[in-house]
């Protein structure tokens, strides 16, 4: 069930960002929630299987649904002419959706695609608020939901303090194994270089380059002490 894989993912300390404390909210909120919801509510939550390349949504769609990766990428992305411009990924046990168009109820700005076979599980977010009604905890999750899309946004806006190659070290510690499957054009147009700057980055940290096991936020102080 898909409350077990998130509870069990949100126990790992690197999930979410480093957001260890909301991670630990999480876990309590997702437990007491699974523990409350009957049958009929739980069967709304629906397992899917993607062929690589799928789109969950499209810009100018409307969104109704939030999803949790079992398996497989995510590409969350804005066209500007006919390049891709990305805006983030998603992996494994990270939960992702267009939460200003959700919010709002407008068309997404962006759309999302898979970039390999995929597991997904979603849930329609107007059910999702009707149950809360019913089940209070899942307005907590809400809030913490929204707190770590923010979170996201910040952290995203801090790459301009970052080097290219610790922007692409803070990503590989996400995800390591799966970082080598995205194609170098979405990565360089992430981190706003070129795929041949990625290429050289790639090559040096095989090299052996890492940083600190620390949040970007705390990454910023221990470079100013240096």
């Amino acid at each position: 069930m898909v409350f077990d894989l998130l509870i069990n993912s949100l126990k790992n300390p690197k999930s979410f960002n480093y957001m260890q404390r909301e991670q630990e909210k999480i876990v309590h909120y997702l437990t007491k929630l699974k523990l409350n919801l009957p049958n009929d509510i739980l069967a709304k939550i629906k397992k899917e299987k993607y062929q690589k390349a799928t789109y969950l949504v499209k810009a100018g769609q409307p969104v109704s649904k939030i999803w949790f990766l079992e398996s497989g990428i995510a590409h969350l992305f804005y066209q500007k002419g006919s390049q891709k411009v990305t805006e983030a990924f998603a992996f494994p046990n990270e939960i992702f959706s267009v939460y200003t168009s959700l919010i709002r109820k407008s068309p997404s700005i962006l759309s999302i695609q898979l970039l390999t076979n995929s597991v997904v599980w979603s849930m329609e977010w107007d059910y999702f608020q009707q149950i809360s009604k019913s089940v209070p905890v899942a307005i907590d999750i809400e809030r913490l939901l929204i707190a770590c899309w923010i979170y996201n946004s910040l952290e995203r806006s801090l790459n301009r303090f970052f080097t290219v190659e610790e922007q692409y070290l803070f990503l590989i510690k996400r995800q390591p194994k799966l970082i080598e499957q995205i194609p170098s054009v979405y990565i360089a147009n992430y981190l706003g270089t070129t795929p041949e700057t990625i290429s050289r980055v790639r090559a040096k940290i095989k090299e052996g380059v890492d940083l600190p096991d620390v949040s970007p936020f705390e990454y910023i102080f221990i470079k100013r002490k240096k």
